[in-house]
């Protein structure tokens, strides 16, 4: 125990030079992590459905504005008539930022998500879906929020999302 203490503690100075060195978001040898966590609860009566969403991303940029990463994903559904579906999937992703100000950037990225099913009744227990979305971030220090409109699943549906990360 007293060993990994102090290679945490001599591992420090380390990351905190790495993090003082990796500029703005976007520079090449930035490490950006951001993700979803979503619960929901619908109702129509006389039915009602709940599920919850746990999405972290992981993108790194190999190129200035340049970035290769993916995400994965676990989501719980429970249905109407008592049964439940749980998905987990894997998104290998690409993205560009393109910074428009010090503080704002839009960062277009696309990910092909695969998707692995498993519940009561299903018939086609897997899919893939390609999701494309071009936030506008606006930058905090080493921290993001955005929004903007997204392109993806179900069906081709034209949305609006939203995001939070940092970056290192």
């Amino acid at each position: 125990m007293k060993k990994l203490a102090l290679l945490t503690l001599a591992a420090m100075p380390l990351t905190f030079a790495w993090a003082e060195s990796a500029g703005r978001f976007g520079d090449a040898g930035t490490l950006s992590p951001s993700g979803t966590i979503a619960g929901a609860y619908a109702t129509n009566t006389p039915s009602h459905e709940a599920s919850i969403l746990f999405a972290p991303t992981l993108f790194y940029f190999v190129l200035d504005g340049f970035a290769v990463g993916g995400g994965v994903g676990f989501l719980y559904s429970r249905n109407p008539d008592g049964s439940s579906m749980t998905s987990y999937s894997v998104a290998p992703a690409i993205g560009y930022n393109l910074h428009l100000s010090n503080r704002f950037s839009l960062f277009p990225n696309a990910r092909l998500g695969f998707s692995w099913y498993t519940g009561a009744g299903l018939l086609n227990n897997t899919s893939s879906q390609l999701l494309i979305e071009a936030p506008l971030l606006a930058h905090f220090g080493n921290f993001f929020v955005g929004a903007g409109p997204y392109l993806g699943p179900p069906a081709a549906t034209l949305g609006f999302t939203t995001v939070t990360g940092g970056w290192f």
